[in-house]
């Protein structure tokens, strides 16, 4: 994300909202949403290292969400939609930066959707 936002401050690619994305966009948003289409195992990349405490991968998380915020800002007043980045699981797949900021969010959603099952389980310890 960080070379597509450096890319497109580069080129220029300046501009305002509303967007509109390219299908790929708009596929990759809808299959990360919480309402689970199609299960998929986490691409190796993404699995948390084995071994980590629970604080470790909390204070992972946190800096991943500032890290989140600071990509948000730098990207302030770009085209969301010309401006392209890699994905991060198929690195020749370019997709548009709104895209990729909203996957992220799509992506957010899903987990505290888990949670929230999780934590309705009637098998989750209640206090």
């Amino acid at each position: 994300m960080d070379e597509g936002i450096a890319d497109a401050i580069r080129r220029g690619l300046y501009g305002a909202g509303p967007y509109t994305y390219n299908w790929i966009g708009r596929l990759s948003v809808y299959l990360v949403e919480p309402r689970v289409r199609i299960r998929l195992k986490a691409p190796r990349p993404f699995l948390p290292a084995p071994g980590r405490t629970r604080q470790e991968v909390l204070a992972a998380f946190r800096a991943y969400q500032v890290q989140y915020i600071d990509r948000l800002r730098q990207a302030n007043g770009l085209d969301l939609a010309r401006a392209r980045v890699s994905s991060p699981v198929a690195r020749w797949l370019r997709i548009p930066l709104g895209s990729s900021f909203a996957l992220m969010s799509a992506h957010e959603r899903r987990h505290l959707a888990q949670a929230r099952r999780v934590m309705e389980s009637p098998h989750f310890p209640r206090p």
